[in-house]
């Protein structure tokens, strides 16, 4: 494995050390960067580009007339850290079993407003289930009658 090849894209960074000013410039295609007409001075060149850690070189002495030649070298890949959040979920169909069931939670049963607190009511809040609409179901004289995914009351 070859380390420090030329990053197509990286950004680098030309800073005076002297006067703070900074110039940036984009790599090519083939990883080449120039800076034209830096002033005279001390500079330090960083480079970066995504999912590589900053490169530095320090202490890089630009000349009048002269060309400066330096290889930033970007070749540590990033401390990376990435989340998977699972969230369980109900599945729409069950396919381990036959059996329709449905279980009404606690809180919903504390908390629903029953007329006369009968608890056959809560048959009606089954997916799949319909009460009969001449109003048994809903008379104060005992449990009403329904039909579950079509099938009438006095099915066995």
């Amino acid at each position: 494995m070859r380390h420090g090849l030329p990053v197509a894209g990286a950004k680098v960074i030309a800073r005076n050390l002297g006067t703070s000013e900074t110039r940036e410039v984009t790599a090519d295609a083939e990883g080449e960067y120039r800076f034209l007409e830096l002033p005279a001075g001390e500079y330090e060149v960083s480079a970066v580009a995504p999912g590589l850690q900053e490169a530095r070189v320090s202490r890089v002495r630009v000349e009048v007339g002269a060309e400066t030649i330096i290889g930033v070298k970007l070749s540590q890949v990033k401390d990376r850290q990435d989340t998977v959040t699972v969230v369980e979920t109900v599945p729409l169909v069950e396919t381990s079993s036959t059996t329709l069931s449905q279980v009404v939670d606690r809180q919903l049963v504390q908390e629903l407003p029953l007329n006369g607190r009968d608890f056959g009511k809560l048959v009606a809040l089954t997916p799949g289930v319909t009460v009969e609409g001449s109003g048994v179901a809903g008379s104060e004289k005992g449990f009403g009658q329904f039909n579950i995914n079509g099938n009438r009351d006095r099915s066995k």
